[in-house]
């Protein structure tokens, strides 16, 4: 069989060719009715409604003096005679023949080859129809193809392509295309094409099977034909038309009908952010120029479903650093470039062209995103998920306490990594395992090593003879510098112990600042829990701050400016938590609710602390301290459990308080009539006490460092508590 008849080109034939005088003697034009007559026809002559000439007469207009219609018959197609007059009307057998120009118009046109055919000796795609380029330029070198007879063929010019595949809507990116007119079929290079969209390809006497190397799922299916593995794309010839002349559509539906299609996805904007890095130390690092969506105009439901994603709570990241120094392991940093990019989405999501990218030949074109970028509601998750998605693959599971947290215990070996957004921490006990880990995710993900934990989440870790030393004095320094008091007069203590009149001494009270200064203010408590309370009770007033909120704001600040250096020391210890609860009663003076406030040591480490007014007006301190004892159950209980996930084996928990009424209502297994109100909380710490989890004990007032957390104190009272709180000036 020849094989150059198979794949010979197909002659060309041109749209105009309908306007061909035909050969023969037979007198024939492409002409209007008289109703068309001196208007302008437009695409009207390739109309569907004159497909058919024999449907009604027509007139020779070159020959005005002949005014009769030429009746057309129309079994024979003969000019003179009609259909009731035609000699072979009873003769069934009868086929007349049908002339050249009409018969164009019931014949489809022979588009260029589409098929595409798979090469194991081919260097690069090479295609003979134009119309599979994009960006196409001419091409001026002086190279040509060779092909198997000896001979070479010319190239014409070069671009790219998209290969689409049939019965997906995936498509291959075509990088290198060459236009070759001389060819009869398109030639796909094997290893072109498995090398640019990362594929593989395996064959078989049957067929073929292209697969995704990162996922493993089969991408397409295809046969063989006579020993030639071929990827079908042709398309009918209407299709093909639209892409390249939009009157050839309207001479086959014939009366065209312009209207928009209805808007089926909504278009993101996007912008350009620059932003100045820095180093821990204040020094500049770098410039960054980041594309950011807009990702407050999209819609749930059609540009997003879900958003939450889950990040390391710190007294996690605290506990992985004690858990680290008590077993003598290095806790490594990791960082993901560009984060946000390795999220792969689920959702339709398209965003417009980016400023400075916009394709000058399709300034109208949307591009369609298939992974997220920086600024998408659900990029977060997606990132989240895509990363851990990973990790599982590799053996890790979820923390039940935490999942950020993920573990990976088998036999002796055990790796702890936690995830805050782009921030990686890893520690554990086998260093060639964590390296191998390292390698498996550089290759799967663009990750920069950091070597040990040195700047994290806006907290400078710095390693101390005895530990770690976490502080913030750089942030500190920032809010400093936003409010105007780098240079103020210290203060040595948060608050005033007893009430101030409200009068203000600021002459323009600006609320917004003040609700930035106090957000800034709570993420500075990550490592200085010594102004836990008084940037709670700051930030109770947010919504319409007075001129006395202004002034315990301004005291505030005024004390961490004369304590920038300060920050929250992890030492070696022992794994056994002890926590310390106490409250305030009815200490707001507006609506008389009590502060609970409690925090939790590991060995000499505080690696947890809480401050929070009550929900409910408590009738007696008894009552107030009760629910405070509650809520530092609830947090040992989950201290507790993140610790089983690094392995530790607590002992019960020690719950120190200076209330003896409370330590009686929690140790008297006697219902009594006047904690029915209080039930649930009676119930949840009887529960814990006989599961020996906690031990409920007695403390002094003076030994009471949980104090500093619910309410103000002189200076003497305030330095004591401190110190117990091991809140100490950075020694460099």
């Amino acid at each position: 069989m020849d094989r150059s008849k198979e794949f010979a080109t197909p002659s060309e034939t041109s749209a105009l060719a309908a306007f061909k005088k035909p050969s023969g003697n037979q007198n024939f034009q492409a002409e209007q009715p008289r109703a068309n007559r001196g208007k302008p026809s437009g695409n009207r002559g390739f109309s569907g409604r004159n497909f058919n000439y024999t449907s009604r007469p027509t007139r020779n207009f070159n020959n005005r003096d002949n005014a009769a219609p030429h009746v057309t018959c129309q079994i024979c197609n003969k000019v003179g005679h009609s259909t009731a007059q035609c000699w072979h009307r009873a003769n069934l057998q009868y086929n007349p023949e049908q002339p050249t120009q009409r018969s164009f118009f019931t014949t489809q046109q022979s588009p260029p080859p589409s098929d595409w055919y798979l090469d194991s000796g081919a260097t690069t795609h090479l295609t003979s129809d134009p119309l599979q380029l994009q960006y196409s330029q001419p091409y001026n070198g002086t190279d040509s193809i060779s092909i198997a007879n000896g001979s070479s063929l010319p190239i014409q010019s070069t671009g790219q392509g998209l290969l689409s595949l049939p019965n997906t809507f995936r498509k291959l990116s075509l990088q290198k295309l060459l236009h070759v007119p001389s060819l009869t079929h398109n030639l796909l290079s094997i290893h072109k094409l498995t090398t640019d969209n990362n594929c593989s390809i395996c064959f078989d006497s049957s067929g073929f099977i292209i697969k995704d190397n990162q996922t493993n799922q089969i991408i397409s299916i295809g046969r063989s034909w006579d020993g030639l593995y071929t990827i079908p794309t042709r398309s009918h010839i209407a299709f093909r038309t639209s892409q390249s002349a939009s009157f050839l559509w309207h001479s086959r539906l014939g009366h065209p009908h312009l209207q928009l299609l209805q808007q089926l996805s909504r278009t993101i904007p996007t912008k350009w952010t620059f932003r100045t890095k820095l180093h821990p130390d204040g020094t500049l690092d770098r410039y960054k120029a980041r594309l950011v969506a807009q990702g407050f105009k999209q819609q749930c439901g059609i540009d997003y479903k879900e958003t939450n994603s889950p990040v390391a709570k710190m007294p996690t990241i605290r506990i992985m650093l004690a858990i680290a120094l008590h077993r003598n392991w290095s806790v490594l940093q990791l960082d993901v470039a560009n984060a946000f990019l390795h999220g792969i989405l689920h959702e339709e999501v398209y965003m417009k062209q980016p400023q400075g990218f916009i394709d000058e030949a399709h300034p109208n074109y949307v591009c369609k995103l298939h992974k997220t970028i920086y600024g998408l509601k659900q990029a977060p998750r997606e990132r989240f998920n895509t990363f851990t998605g990973y990790l599982q693959s590799l053996g890790f599971i979820f923390s039940k306490s935490d999942p950020s947290l993920l573990l990976y215990n088998t036999h002796d070996i055990e790796i702890y990594i936690l995830l805050y957004v782009d921030d990686i921490l890893i520690t554990g006990n086998n260093t060639s395992k964590i390296s191998e880990l390292i390698s498996k995710l550089q290759m799967k993900f663009s990750l920069k090593e950091l070597g040990l934990i040195s700047f994290s989440l806006g907290i400078q870790v710095s390693h101390t003879a005895n530990g770690y030393f976490l502080s913030q004095e750089q942030y500190a320094q920032d809010v400093l510098q936003a409010a105007g008091l780098l240079q103020s007069k210290p203060a040595q203590t948060l608050m005033d112990v007893k009430p101030v009149s409200d009068h203000s001494t600021f002459l323009n009270l600006d609320p917004v600042q003040y609700r930035k200064l106090a957000g800034s203010l709570q993420y500075l408590t990550i490592t200085r829990p010594d102004i836990a309370f008084a940037t709670n009770v700051v930030c109770q007033h947010m919504h319409q701050p007075t001129g006395k909120d202004f002034n315990n704001l301004k005291r505030l600040l005024r004390y961490v400016q004369g304590t920038q250096q300060y920050g929250l020391p992890i030492t070696k210890g022992t794994l056994q938590l002890h926590s310390f609860s106490d409250s305030d009663w009815a200490a707001d003076s507006l609506d008389r609710k009590s502060i609970s406030g409690f925090c939790t040591y590991l060995g000499n480490s505080l690696i947890s602390w809480h401050v929070k007014k009550q929900n409910t007006v408590a009738k007696s301190s008894t009552e107030a301290e009760y629910r405070s004892l509650a809520s530092a159950t609830s947090d040992i209980i989950w201290l507790r459990r993140v610790l089983n996930d690094f392995r530790g084996s607590p002992t019960p928990t020690i719950l120190s308080c200076d209330n003896s009424s409370a330590l009686a209502l929690a140790n008297n297994p006697v219902f009594h009539a006047r904690t029915k109100h209080i039930e649930i909380d009676f119930h949840f710490i009887r529960d814990r006490i006989l599961s020996k989890e906690i031990e409920v004990r007695h403390l002094n007032t003076l030994e009471q460092p949980a104090d500093i957390l619910t309410k103000p104190l002189a200076l003497p009272r305030f330095k004591t508590l401190k110190d117990k709180l091991t809140i100490q000036l950075h020694e460099s």
